[in-house]
């Protein structure tokens, strides 16, 4: 993931993408774990399977919201639009 590189300098690139990876293991491996387990009690062991699903369909939604920075991808000639005559 790019995203945070691009974001700031070169100096804290890593350090932006390690809180990225910080944040993201704090959510997944700390409470998923917690909620799946206390979900499952109370509706059967189907429910870390949905809760798995449901973050997995978050995740996809997530990704709609991400738009193309760098300019070298962004003036590519594949990327400009077709004029149809009229």
């Amino acid at each position: 993931m790019n995203l945070p590189a691009e974001s700031v300098s070169r100096a804290f690139s890593a350090t932006a993408i390690s809180f990225g990876i910080l944040t993201s293991e704090i959510i997944g491996g700390s409470f998923g774990p917690t909620v799946s387990g206390i979900l499952a009690d109370h509706f059967g062991l189907m429910a870390p399977l949905w809760v798995t699903a449901a973050a997995a369909f978050v995740g996809f939604l997530c990704t709609f919201g991400i738009k193309e920075t760098a300019p070298i991808k962004l003036n590519h000639s594949s990327n400009k639009e077709i004029q149809a005559p009229l």
